[in-house]
């Protein structure tokens, strides 16, 4: 019996109830020798997941995970199946849907669009092989923006001006596209070598038909059944394992009991006494208060790794329509910029002040799927971190104009609501996901993912989850879940549990 040694329950504080702590609480929830606290630092449950109901609950948005990414092997999937929770797939990962705007005006037919579409990714599939195979780096070639560009110069070389200009605009267009998926400001952001690490799964993308939050009350509700409590409004200022190899020497010791290892301070000042913790805080946060947040500090190696890794931001901004202006129901246009290196001297150009600088970062826009009259644009790089600090009339003022361009009508009307994403300054995120940064390695994952460990039993003492914990399936939903299973497994292995 897992409390045994200590003739009771074992304590384990789980710290954050997004998709990884809800995961490895319903597992070890399932073990009465177990007691389970949570402590979620924000007043809602699920993370980086967070759907809001719009229009007096009519309609829902996604302001952040929209997709499963998969279904073969996905657990995500296998979950919403087996539960009959309503998923439905989604053509907005069909790029053949999309409506292109083209900032130089010129006219590139379907057979082009093709043609560049299949050269990007074959070279994104030449950038995975340096990791698969293991192949050696170009002479001073590291990041997947460098190959990429040196790509796209030896393609355009026999190409006309004209022919360059098209070519490489949309070439940067898909660029953009994976800047979304990697949450990174620029292919030059990501490490080459270690690009092939992340995973994806076979299968369609689906989307949850009334919300992810579907899936995370789910997990939620699975805990009603264990000894689980979830404490919102929770911020953990120390994590303090400092004794948990002799008598108690800090000031814990006149609130706790000494046979706890690890105490756990909270900035409300209470204070939880713990046998595990299993920390699940998101990379973004882990930057800022990594270097204070333990005692001992955390390894260096550790440290190093936490920092080198890149955590970046990606935004969605919804613009809210009283009489759609849109006759399509299903609205999709995606934006092709310039490349400022290869423009034609005819090519037309979109003129932006600096206030509307941003906008050549605004990836798409389409209609939404489960709120009538609501316009999503996706937004990406410095740009999607600058517009958390704009007030919304600047980014609804922004988008219409950019709106009244591509869709030939200078009477489009204000929207007469704005809600936008806003994950880089939320303080319980830092960001939207994590990727292999070009300073980083994909070492690194496992670096952060291994466990700090009891001196006397060498048995986990402290334990790391989240998607930036997962090696393949990092920046993912699934990739969370499984890394809190991971946990849970790892911590009943070493109490000789199934």
């Amino acid at each position: 019996m897992a409390g045994a040694a200590c003739n009771r329950p074992l304590t384990i504080l789980i710290i954050g109830a997004g998709t990884s702590g809800l995961a490895a609480a319903e597992l070890l929830g399932q073990h009465p020798d177990f007691k389970i606290f949570i402590l979620e630092a924000s007043n809602k449950i699920g993370g980086r997941i967070k759907t809001q109901q719009v229009n007096d609950g009519d309609g829902i948005l996604e302001l952040g995970a929209s997709f499963i990414h998969g279904s073969e092997d996905n657990p995500v999937y296998e979950i919403a199946r087996q539960n009959n929770i309503d998923i439905t797939t989604t053509t907005s990962m069909d790029k053949q849907k999309y409506r292109y705007c083209i900032e130089s005006g010129q006219s590139i037919n379907s057979t082009t669009f093709n043609e560049i579409r299949n050269f990007y990714y074959s070279c994104i599939e030449m950038c995975k092989q340096f990791t698969t195979h293991k192949l050696p780096l170009p002479e001073g070639i590291n990041s997947v923006g460098a190959f990429m560009k040196n790509r796209l110069r030896q393609r355009l070389l026999d190409l006309h001006e004209r022919e360059k200009s098209a070519f490489a605009s949309v070439f940067k267009c898909y660029e953009l596209l994976e800047c979304i998926d990697s949450a990174c400001r620029s292919l030059f952001d990501l490490q080459l070598k270690d690009y092939g690490e992340y995973q994806e799964l076979n299968g369609h993308h689906w989307t949850f038909k009334n919300g992810y939050h579907d899936f995370i009350q789910l997990l939620a509700n699975n805990l009603n059944k264990s000894n689980t409590i979830i404490q919102l409004n929770s911020t953990v200022q120390l994590i303090d394992y400092s004794c948990h190899d002799q008598d108690i020497t800090t000031d814990l010791k006149s609130v706790t009991s000494h046979e706890y290892p690890i105490h756990v301070r909270c900035q409300d000042g209470k204070i939880y006494a713990a046998d595990h913790v299993i920390c699940t805080l998101p990379l973004g946060v882990l930057k800022e208060v990594s270097n204070t947040l333990f005692n001992p500090a955390l390894s260096t190696s550790k440290l190093q790794a936490i920092h080198r890794l890149g955590f970046g931001t990606v935004n969605k901004v919804h613009l809210f329509y009283k009489k759609p202006f849109w006759n399509d129901d299903n609205l999709r246009l995606i934006f092709v910029w310039n490349d400022d290196e290869y423009k034609y001297v005819n090519d037309r150009i979109l003129v932006l002040n600096q206030d509307d600088s941003w906008l050549r970062n605004v990836y798409a826009v389409s209609s939404c799927k489960h709120c009538n009259g609501v316009l999503v644009f996706w937004i990406v790089g410095s740009a999607a971190e600058e517009i958390e600090n704009f007030p919304d009339s600047r980014v609804s003022n922004s988008l219409t104009n950019l709106l009244k361009v591509y869709m030939h009508d200078p009477h489009i009307e204000l929207p007469y609501k704005i809600v936008k994403s806003n994950w880089y300054n939320n303080p319980y995120s830092r960001g939207s996901y994590s990727y292999v940064s070009s300073q980083a390695t994909g070492q690194d994952f496992q670096l952060i993912e291994d466990p700090l460990l009891s001196k006397h039993h060498n048995s986990p003492l402290i334990m790391f989850a989240g998607e930036a914990t997962h090696k393949h399936y990092y920046s993912t939903v699934h990739g969370a879940y499984l890394s809190g299973r991971r946990e849970a497994l790892r911590l009943l292995h070493s109490h000789g549990l199934k």
